[in-house]
């Protein structure tokens, strides 16, 4: 038997998806991958790097889809099943929305597959798979596999390995899938695990998977002593209440951390209580950030733009207080309502969706709501100016003089330099699409008839 798994991008569409930096590995194809029984063929198509051939056809397909790439996986799923291949839907967004994915899907896996794979794949071995499978309980990660990277062999990503160490989020933001997903709780992969995984990597230069991996403090603590003595680089994502400890900032430094993305969000106490992040201040940014820059870690800062206070003037100041702490780099990302969330239910209790089916949409650039205090599509290209002016050269050369997290080694030099080249390429790009998308709508217009 001989199963595909494929990794579905954004978007097909040329015009869009053509970037000037490689991809990631995707994790989640490379432990379903190790979950599979030996005696299943496994191949392995990330349409973010190439063509899928529909006429090539396997056995059977999987394909795990987040919201942002649901359409691109129905369009997938679709093409595969006219020519009479079973299809299996799983991923983030099948879970939150099961009904829609089914319409594209053979049979769907609500949830995380550890503990369900098996029983799949056995399904589908005897021509017998039903419509749906999900656990009751969430997997416990002792059991989980070692990802088979053997799936990326040939394909031309970053140099870049992908660890997970934890799953969930012990936060509960209104905004976010994570605890919708995995639950408010937080569950460990054992830490031996975790470390005799990262010390036969090919590789020595590591991205930690997990959406907060300093959740909690003592295992972090735990896993950063054990990561010592294996001279990786790592960069992570991470929660700002890391600033409150000093000793895990340090043994963050000491196990080879870089830096992390962290969600500020908003400078607004009034925004942050509406997203149920009002925690996010326990101490005032300012001084959590001296704290981690001051132990030479990078912050890859998140704004959401948009949110139910803000206005021109409260961009102005985020954008003004991200070029002041001179960060690695900043996101400025117009609010995005995901099915599943408490802010979905919300704005579509308050008639404020403008389309509740907003992924399907084929304009990367669609109003998803109605903002309070913005036009729509003014707030999406103001976001889009500002992170073009953040990565502009002049701006990147001004923020390189924060010296610790900067030049407090090679490899932070070297991170910076890179990963500034990649966002300004990005940020032009996007520009310009943003540009042709609109230059189409008013040729729509005046096209047609009155």
């Amino acid at each position: 038997m001989e199963f595909l798994i494929i990794q579905p991008a954004i978007s097909h569409e040329k015009a869009f998806i053509e970037a000037s930096q490689k991809e990631l590995q995707p994790l989640g194809p490379a432990v379903l991958a190790a979950l599979t029984p030996q005696d299943v063929k496994v191949r392995f198509i990330d349409d973010r790097l190439e063509e899928v051939n529909y006429d090539d056809t396997p056995d059977a397909v999987g394909i795990s889809t987040t919201t942002f790439t649901a359409r691109r996986a129905y369009e997938i799923a679709d093409g595969f099943r006219e020519r009479g291949v079973p299809v299996i839907l799983g991923g983030h967004h099948v879970k939150m929305e099961p009904e829609e994915a089914f319409a594209h899907a053979t049979s769907v896996v609500i949830g995380e597959a550890e503990g369900l794979w098996r029983e799949v794949v056995s399904d589908l071995q005897k021509n017998s798979l039903k419509a749906s499978y999900q656990l009751e309980e969430r997997p416990d990660l002792a059991k989980t596999p070692v990802p088979d990277r053997s799936i990326f062999t040939g394909k031309d990503y970053l140099p870049i390995e992908m660890v997970e160490t934890t799953r969930g989020c012990p936060n509960d933001c209104s905004f976010c899938s994570v605890s919708a997903f995995f639950g408010r709780g937080y569950r460990h992969r054992p830490i031996d695990d975790v470390v005799d995984e990262v010390a036969n990597l090919d590789r020595d230069l590591i991205f930690f998977v997990d959406d907060n991996v300093v959740g909690d403090f003592n295992y972090a603590k735990t896993l950063f002593r054990e990561l010592r003595g294996l001279n990786v680089k790592w960069f992570g994502q991470a929660a700002i209440t890391m600033a409150h400890d000093e000793e895990l900032l340090t043994l963050m430094r000491k196990s080879g951390c870089l830096g992390n993305l962290i969600g500020f969000e908003s400078l607004d106490k009034d925004n942050l209580e509406a997203i149920n992040k009002s925690w996010n201040k326990s101490l005032p940014y300012e001084e959590a950030v001296d704290r981690i820059h001051g132990a030479g870690l990078a912050i890859y800062a998140s704004f959401i733009t948009g949110l139910d206070g803000d206005d021109l003037d409260s961009l102005k100041r985020t954008y003004d207080f991200a070029m002041r702490k001179k960060f690695l780099a900043a996101n400025f990302n117009v609010l995005t309502p995901y099915p599943g969330t408490r802010l979905f239910s919300k704005l579509k209790e308050e008639g404020r969706l403008v389309d509740d089916r907003w992924w399907l949409s084929d304009d990367p650039f669609c109003v998803r709501y109605v903002p309070k205090h913005f036009d729509g599509e003014k707030l999406v290209a103001e976001s889009v100016r500002i992170k073009r002016d953040y990565f502009s050269y002049p701006n990147v050369i001004r923020r390189a003089s924060n010296w610790k997290p900067v030049f407090s080694s090679p490899y932070n030099f070297l991170l910076y330099v890179l990963m500034n080249k990649s966002l300004h390429a990005e940020q032009e790009r996007v520009t310009k699409e943003l540009d042709r998308v609109k230059k189409e709508k008013v040729k729509d217009l005046t096209e047609s008839p009155a």
